[in-house]
Order: C-alpha cells, then sequence, then structure tokens
C-alpha cells in the first residue's frame, strides 16, 4: 500500500502549504460551523461543499 506524500503539497504555490491556506479561505467565508470541541476550537465541514470549494480553489489558485 503507498499513499501520496503532500507534504510539500502537488503543485508549486510560491506562498507556502495551500492546503491549510484552503481551510482557512473555506472558514472566512463562514460555510463551516466553527466551536468547541473538548478544549480546543474545531471546524464542522460539509464534505461535498469543501471538496467543490477546494477544487475551484486549486483550479484558480495553481493553475495558469
Amino acid at each position: 500500500m503507498s499513499s501520496l506524500d503532500d507534504t510539500d503539497g502537488i503543485a508549486d504555490w510560491e506562498p507556502g502549504d495551500y492546503f491549510s491556506q484552503i481551510l482557512i479561505d473555506f472558514v472566512d467565508r463562514e460555510r463551516a460551523s466553527v466551536g468547541p470541541v473538548g478544549g480546543c476550537i474545531a471546524e464542522l465541514l460539509d464534505v461535498r461543499e469543501f471538496v467543490a470549494f477546494a477544487t475551484n480553489w486549486m483550479e484558480r489558485e495553481l493553475c495558469p
């Protein structure tokens, strides 16, 4: 069994780690529920909505 090593992302993006930026942008648009779980803050995402958002984000930001 193998897995994708996405430590450095899949495509070059000058600011760095775009996976975390996708989540930040999704949450900033109030498309996730954010609240306390135990002693931390967690995000609850609709996976279909997030995948569509992330796909559009990567096409816009990573594809010239």
